[in-house]
């Protein structure tokens, strides 16, 4: 499941937690290329947080009839 709140992304992985921290260090060896190239053509760069979360937590539906989205509160 994917979800986007506000300029976040939240994302279960039912499988493993391993697979949430590989994910997160690939999303970070990536941010670093892109902030070589940004450095080079004069940019900023861009700054990220990751946060990890294991454990119970409560997946449902919330909506109406019209507009239906899945969450999550953990």
């Amino acid at each position: 499941m994917v979800k986007y709140v506000g300029d976040a992304i939240m994302v279960l992985f039912p499988n493993s937690a391993d697979d949430a921290l590989k994910c997160s260090i690939a999303m970070l060896g990536r941010l670093d290329s892109i902030n070589r190239r940004m450095k080079k053509e004069g940019y900023n760069s861009i700054k990220i947080g990751i946060g990890l979360n294991t454990g119970v937590l409560m997946l449902g539906t919330v909506g109406g009839k019209h507009r239906m989205e899945g969450t999550v509160i953990s």
